[in-house]
């Protein structure tokens, strides 16, 4: 049995559209490698296993001489980390040094090493943008705007039942003395 891990890697050349012809290898702080785990992964989750026995060997060595990587690598990290949905995205890298600009071309070279066609997987590519809001998705600020309508339509159509037809609190016309009575147990 062949042990296999999320081994693909990814090279960038960015072509700028103000200087045509010349291309522009990402690497280092511009194709970053290191914040694209959550904190809590790498502080809690991901712990180096010499650091909790510091009196084994500890060997990264797998079945079939493979290599196992490194459990403080953001990469395995990432790939690690369990997804909620049989379809997700995992971060790879941030370009966090140099801006993207209308008709600059990303040229990404996929080295595909990890099979996923014996259980009919695809893999794909998404650019994406952030802000300190987060990504750009749109479906979780209309989901907030059509909660709070709704709410909002709710709140007001209690409000005219409650100016209509008021029920006072507390009011004992709605107890019944005798069924409340019959219903409860005796003590001996």
């Amino acid at each position: 049995m062949q042990t296999v891990f999320f081994n693909d890697t990814f090279n960038a050349t960015l072509y700028s559209a103000s200087a045509p012809g010349t291309g522009v290898y990402l690497s280092g702080g511009a194709w970053q490698r290191y914040g694209i785990a959550w904190s809590s992964d790498i502080n809690d989750k991901f712990k180096p296993v010499d650091a909790a026995f510091p009196n084994d060997t500890v060997t990264r060595i797998g079945p079939g001489g493979f290599v196992l990587p490194d459990v403080t690598d953001e990469d395995f990290i990432v790939w690690m980390r369990t997804a909620g949905l049989p379809t997700f995205k995992k971060l790879y890298r941030k370009i966090e040094t140099m801006d993207l600009n209308p008709g600059d071309m990303l040229s990404i070279n996929v080295v595909n090493v990890f099979p996923v066609s014996s259980f009919s997987g695809e893999k794909a590519i998404v650019l994406s943008t952030t802000s300190w809001l987060g990504g750009k998705n749109d479906f979780l600020g209309w989901a907030y705007i059509v909660v709070a309508i709704l709410c909002f339509i709710l709140g007001f159509l209690f409000l005219a039942k409650h100016i209509i037809s008021p029920r006072p609190l507390g009011d004992m016309k709605y107890f019944n003395w005798a069924a409340s009575t019959r219903s409860a147990p005796r003590q001996s």
